[in-house]
């Protein structure tokens, strides 16, 4: 039998939120949420949970790649982003 605490620390692992994720590639939170509430990202895979929006961390590329095909992310930016 599996502990709930480890599936849930496991679960948490697994996502970040928009700042975490800004800070990792080196964009603005803004920016993130504005592409979110544009639809240009698709926030059925991001839900909000608790006023926090929930990104899978197998997401961020897509999240560089439409920074950078918006303006907002250079690409020297996005060469530098730490994804574990």
């Amino acid at each position: 039998m599996t502990n709930n605490k480890d599936w849930f620390g496991d679960m948490l692992t697994k996502y970040l939120s928009v700042s975490e994720v800004a800070r990792r590639i080196g964009a603005k939170p803004k920016d993130i949420s504005d592409l979110f509430y544009s639809r240009k990202l698709r926030d059925d895979l991001c839900p909000i949970v608790a006023g926090r929006r929930l990104i899978p961390v197998d997401y961020v590329l897509t999240i560089c790649a439409v920074l950078r095909r918006h303006g907002r992310l250079t690409v020297q930016e996005s060469n530098d982003e730490q994804v574990d």
